[in-house]
């Protein structure tokens, strides 16, 4: 077997069908890897991609993103086309932050397969390597290398790898977004759509724990574009009795470090301080009322 026909043969493998989604190799011209979180669906809505594709990694919050993925192709029109890629054995490898190590090389070169232009939502604070230009452009690059092989398996094909919202924060992607709203009664809409069919939290047990950074996070957007929704934990007492230690430690000890990485990821760029401080004041006003 030539080695074209062994790649061909292993992502056969690779994909699987799933009851809900028709699975088949297929080109097309945008993929935007899916996780069902409130950037991908964001980003699903603004940037109209030919495919969402959602891959599987067995995490203990999987069944959570797929369950809201179902939904969200029964009720909801999008004209994309989803796809679902089973990595279940990755669940070996999940860190206790949740985080898998290489997870973005690896699927950035699956979505290769299914078109040229490969979307990831990579935000501004976001401080790990596979999120970073450096990772964008060396990814690119090797994939290109290997789909121009001189030995039989030129594939005349240029992947091009897009972070198309590396320059806003989670706060200013959501404000964005809202922002086309053609009123006040699309706006909230909007909202609703976002609560409906989107899951952030690393929690299995929760649709939104209030008690991670994933949901803290989120949370910093929505109270910083005046949404204020139920979590089953305080994702600001999250941020007094977890987060504020660990910035004092670090402040005391490593202060650069704090200020570039820690500071940088949680606190000034996803607007922490303001969501906190707004936060606070709403819940003030909601005591006399």
């Amino acid at each position: 077997m030539t080695s074209g026909g062994f790649v061909e043969v292993a992502i056969k493998y690779l994909i699987k069908k799933e009851g809900y989604i028709e699975m088949e190799k297929k080109k097309s011209k945008t993929v935007l890897l899916y996780s069902s979180g409130m950037d991908s669906f964001i980003a699903s809505q603004l940037l109209d991609p030919d495919i969402l594709l959602y891959i599987k990694t067995g995490s203990s919050y999987e069944e959570k993103e797929l369950k809201v993925i179902r939904k969200l192709i029964d009720d909801f029109y999008i004209r994309s086309t989803f796809y679902t890629v089973d990595l279940s054995f990755l669940r070996e490898y999940e860190l206790e932050n949740a985080h898998i190590p290489l997870r973005n090389l690896l699927f950035i070169q699956i979505a290769s397969y299914y078109g040229d232009i490969i979307y990831l939502c990579a935000l501004k604070g976001e401080t790990s390597k596979d999120k970073s230009k450096r990772f964008r452009d060396m990814t690119q690059s090797l994939i290109n290398y290997c789909l121009n092989d001189k030995l039989g398996l030129e594939m005349k094909r240029k992947i091009k790898v897009k972070f198309p919202f590396k320059k806003f924060t989670k706060t200013k992607l959501l404000k964005h977004y809202l922002g086309t709203a053609v009123d006040s009664y699309a706006r909230k809409v909007m909202i609703d759509n976002l609560e409906e069919y989107t899951t952030s939290c690393y929690d299995h047990q929760y649709d939104a724990c209030g008690w991670c950074l994933s949901c803290y996070r989120r949370w910093v957007a929505e109270v910083n574009n005046d949404i204020f929704r139920q979590y089953a934990k305080s994702p600001y007492k999250y941020y007094e009795e977890v987060l504020k230690p660990q910035f004092k430690g670090i402040w005391t000890k490593y202060k650069l470090l704090y200020k570039k990485e820690f500071y940088i990821n949680i606190s000034s760029n996803i607007g922490a301080y303001k969501a906190n401080k707004k936060f606070k004041k709403w819940q003030e006003e909601k005591r006399d009322v």
